[in-house]
């Protein structure tokens, strides 16, 4: 006999739309934002090939990889100068989005790393800790020398006519100011920047706010003449005498407080206006992506249209990942994250016997991601921690779950989050009644609602997804009739399984006011649509 276990588990609006009324069904809901066109398609399967991979298969060939895994576009992509490539990938029918980072080369095809770049307070340049390979010398946001170094790139890569640029560093000086001081010489790592426009540029920055800093108290102190001039202040040499180490960690915290302030402005001014250039010089808009959660995380990622980010493994899971799709909803923003990773020692030499449960999560991930309304992109060619061999899925593990959403576009392009139920899934705070309830199964089952809003004759679609990987069993989603039709008349119901599932034979149960999907236990995700 069936062992039902049937928790409390009520809905939760994904996207917290604006309400206008009463809600009569999931179709009465307004998100906050429309999603702009410029960004992913809900249905598009992003990849990764970080460089060209031009071997003979698919664990080393990139086009070879897509289109075994059925992905539409290719993110977080170097090409640098290989154009012959990025026609190959065109040829391909795939978008590809260049990369913009901190340290490009002084132009493209260069290999001169020394207009405008970042020095500490010796006059030495400096990168970025993790990068241990030379050309890496971080460039400054406060030079022109750096700024005709990006648009150099950005006008290159424009040329190329994407769709969008992808930019990894992007806190730049505001991430550089950060580091702890290291040894001089190529791999030298600040902290910084203390250039000579970062000196005068900081010193103005204070008198603009009125702050004087006093050599003597090492504080700011209240000005005797409010009309005064204030005195020029100069942090690299302050650094280099009063502080420790010549760590700014050591340095007053007021002080440093203001000169990191000073740097993340920096940073947004220049994104800013190098932006403005590249549009006015490419003719359009074009949307540029940053490595980061532009919906939760602070200064320069809010300003970027949607964000890139590795997933860290504590965090996959279904309360992370649908928080964070959730608050992206709210901002107009979108998410893609990469497969989880795990953090916990290097040395991997085989990804599949040392962890064996990492593609189990890597689907689970996956199926969530889309369900919630982001993306998680093909694990082909994604960093991993440690100094571990990046990992090359093979496309017979992953790519029945990317063919399933290729297939069924027109179940998630134009849909937005109405009710959001499940495992780890936050319960909604006001007493309306539920749209779909989960009964039986393993107890680790979520189940997303997505609409058309304003469209009731279109599908509604529920996303059910299995989080569990040993204890599957058959389950049953109940939905109230009258959050799908408000008159209450009989739903039209089907399934659609992916190419995993073995058993596909549903049924189901239609009474006055409910009607009950009775499903086999869920090989990681099934989609039930609703008419």
């Amino acid at each position: 006999m069936q062992n039902l276990c049937i928790p409390v588990l009520i809905l939760t609006l994904v996207c917290v739309p604006t309400v206008i009324g009463v809600i009569e069904t999931v179709y009465d809901i307004e998100p906050e934002f429309e999603r702009a066109d410029y960004l992913p398609r809900l249905s598009d399967v992003c990849m990764r090939s970080v460089m060209p991979h031009e071997g003979e298969t698919v664990m080393d060939n990139t086009i070879l990889a897509a289109q075994a895994i059925h992905a539409t576009r290719l993110d977080w992509v170097y090409p640098y100068t290989n154009t012959a490539w990025v026609e190959k990938i065109r040829a391909a029918g795939l978008d590809i989005q260049p990369t913009l980072n901190a340290n490009m080369s002084d132009e493209p095809g260069g290999d001169t790393w020394d207009k405008g770049r970042m020095v500490d307070v010796h006059g030495n340049k400096i990168t970025a800790p993790w990068m241990t390979w030379e050309g890496t010398n971080w460039g400054c946001c406060s030079t022109d020398g750096w700024r005709e170094a990006w648009m150099a790139w950005a006008k290159y890569y424009a040329d190329l006519k994407p769709s969008s640029f992808q930019h990894d560093d992007q806190r730049m000086n505001g991430h550089a100011v950060l580091w702890k001081p290291g040894k001089a010489g190529p791999n030298n790592t600040g902290p910084g920047c203390f250039c000579d426009d970062c000196v005068r540029g900081f010193s103005k920055f204070l008198a603009e706010k009125g702050k004087v800093f006093s050599l003597e108290e090492h504080k700011f102190i209240r000005r005797a003449d409010e009309t005064a001039p204030i005195p020029f202040f100069d942090i690299k040499q302050y650094v280099l005498e009063h502080v420790k180490d010549q760590n700014l960690r050591q340095a007053p915290e007021e002080l440093r407080k203001e000169f990191e302030l000073f740097q993340q402005q920096s940073v947004r001014q220049f994104l800013a206006e190098c932006r403005k250039e590249l549009n006015e010089y490419a003719g359009r808009y074009i949307p540029i992506s940053c490595n980061g959660i532009p919906a939760v995380e602070g200064t320069p990622m809010d300003t970027f249209d949607f964000g890139i980010r590795e997933l860290s493994y504590p965090n996959a899971s279904p309360a992370y990942l649908y928080d964070i799709f959730r608050k992206s909803a709210q901002t107009g923003k979108a998410q893609i994250f990469t497969m989880p990773k795990p953090h916990d020692r290097a040395g991997v030499t085989d990804w599949d016997k040392e962890y064996p449960h990492l593609k189990h999560l890597v689907r689970k991930c996956i199926a969530s991601s889309y369900a919630f309304g982001g993306h998680m992109m093909v694990p082909w060619d994604i960093y991993m921690p440690r100094d571990n061999p990046r990992y090359f899925g093979k496309p017979e593990d992953y790519a029945y779950l990317f063919k399933m959403i290729r297939e069924n576009a027109a179940l998630f392009d134009g849909y937005a989050a109405a009710n959001t139920c499940g495992y780890e899934i936050p319960p909604r705070d006001d007493n309306k009644p539920a749209p779909v309830a989960i009964q039986g199964g393993s107890g680790k089952v979520c189940a997303a609602v997505r609409v058309q809003p304003g469209k009731p004759d279109a599908p509604a679609v529920i996303h059910v997804v299995e989080w569990d990987e040993q204890n599957t069993k058959p389950l049953e989603i109940t939905l109230n009739k009258s959050s799908f039709k408000s008159g209450g008349e009989e739903l039209e119901i089907d399934v659609i399984f992916n190419d995993k599932q073995e058993e596909t034979a549903f049924a189901v149960t239609q009474k006055s006011d409910t009607c009950t999907v009775s499903l086999p236990a869920v090989e990681t995700w099934a989609i039930i649509t609703v008419k």
